[in-house]
C-alpha cells in the first residue's frame, strides 16, 4: 500500500481556490490513499468597538464566522473532493489580515498536520499592491516545512 500524503490546501472565495482543489485531484491525490486538508483563513478580530452593546459577545462573534466559513468551504470543495473519494478534512484558521499573519498561519498549519504538501491559489495584485503588503504565496515559498505548490489558474490575466 502507497504511503499516505498528507496535503493542505489553502482555499479562499474565489474560482482560482475551485482549480487548484480540481488540480490536485486530477494529477496528485489518490482516491483512498491520501488525505487532503482544505484549509481557509478567516480574520482574527480585535478591538474593543466590537464589543458594544448591540453585538453578540465577541466568542460568539469568531465562532459564528468560523463555522459560516467551515460551511462554505464544505459546500464548495467537499463535492469535488467526494467525487474522487478522495479523503478530505476542512480547517478554518484565524489570522491577522497581513499576508505574513496569513502565510504564518498556513505555514504552521501544514506544520501541525504533517503535510507532504503545500498548495496555493496566487491572487493578482498589482505590483504595488504586492510590495506594500506582502504575499502570502512569497511568504509560504520561503518560509513552509513542506514543498509548495502554486496552482495558477487558467483564466486570462485582468
Amino acid at each position: 500500500m502507497p504511503q499516505r500524503r498528507p496535503m493542505v490546501v489553502a482555499v479562499s472565495d474565489d474560482s482560482d481556490s475551485e482549480a487548484a482543489v480540481q488540480w490536485i485531484l486530477e494529477h496528485l491525490a489518490r482516491p483512498g490513499a491520501d488525505i487532503v486538508h482544505v484549509v481557509h483563513i478567516v480574520p482574527q478580530q480585535h478591538g474593543v468597538y466590537t464589543e458594544a452593546a448591540h453585538l453578540p459577545p465577541l466568542a460568539v462573534q469568531r465562532d459564528t464566522m468560523v463555522q459560516h466559513a467551515k460551511g462554505f468551504c464544505s459546500k464548495r470543495f467537499c463535492p469535488m473532493l467526494d467525487e474522487h473519494k478522495v479523503e478530505h478534512t476542512v480547517e478554518v484558521v484565524q489570522a491577522g489580515g497581513e499576508a505574513a499573519a496569513i502565510g504564518g498561519a498556513l505555514c504552521d498549519k501544514a506544520q501541525q498536520l504533517h503535510a507532504r504538501l503545500l498548495v496555493l491559489a496566487p491572487h493578482r495584485k498589482g505590483a504595488v499592491k504586492r510590495i506594500l503588503v506582502g504575499s502570502v504565496t512569497d511568504y509560504c515559498l520561503s518560509k513552509a516545512p513542506c514543498p509548495v505548490l502554486i496552482v495558477k489558474s487558467q483564466q486570462a490575466e485582468p
